[in-house]
């Protein structure tokens, strides 16, 4: 599994092992889709991450990589880090990485009110193709007899401002600060049970299940 692709240069690697029938997958993260080098000078080392954002030239090649396969589905690196780990003066003391949970959603789904992607190939590249590939599949990734009800209620309509101090994570920064958005979570249901609702946690700690995979090993 190729995690956490940005580079352009890597799809014509995947998609030719593909083709020669190599168990090979891929993924992306909404940094490299939406983000670039350029970026580092409006929000400095905020944006540190590995692998890096690059140039502008790379993301639409990355949409195409979802578009037609090459890239299986997408995951946000989250990697909450408090606001001194990333604002460090010099930009080799700032740690790498930084939370994505709470900003995927909004900024994929701005994208399908934009028409550059569908609600149903974001629902496959960030559910049921996760599932599948690391063998939660009919359990997680689908919602059917016998599998478990987990089911995010969305608002298409619904616009906003991500704000990181409004964040659930103790990480409260992100390079997204301030990026306007159209599509929001308003449900999140595990199991059957509410666990958020309008941004207000309901979960309660204590209830989570270990949830195995049925993969086979290569």
């Amino acid at each position: 599994h190729i995690a956490h692709e940005g580079c352009k240069d890597a799809l014509p690697i995947i998609r030719a092992a593909k083709h020669r029938g190599v168990t090979v997958t891929a993924e992306t993260c909404p940094h490299y889709l939406l983000l670039t080098a350029e970026d580092m000078h409006r929000v400095g080392p905020v944006l540190r991450v590995n692998p890096p954002v690059r140039a502008a030239g790379h993301a639409e090649p990355l949409w195409s990589g979802l578009a037609d396969g090459v890239i299986d589905m997408l995951a946000t690196d989250h990697a909450p880090h408090a606001i001194p780990e990333k604002t460090a003066d010099d930009i080799w003391d700032c740690v790498s990485g930084f939370g994505g949970l709470e900003t995927a959603i909004p900024l994929l789904l701005t994208e399908v009110n934009r028409g550059r992607i569908t609600l149903e190939q974001y629902v496959t590249w960030s559910s049921l193709a996760p599932a599948r590939v690391w063998g939660l599949y009919p359990r997680k990734g689908v919602l059917d007899v016998g599998s478990d009800a987990d089911i995010v209620i969305v608002d298409l309509e619904r616009e906003a401002t991500i704000r990181a101090d409004r964040f659930q994570s103790k990480s409260k920064i992100t390079p997204f600060e301030g990026f306007r958005t159209k599509g929001q979570p308003v449900c999140t249901i595990v199991r059957g049970r509410v666990v958020m609702r309008d941004g207000a946690l309901e979960g309660r700690p204590g209830w989570g299940r270990l949830v195995t995979s049925h993969r086979a090993p290569a």
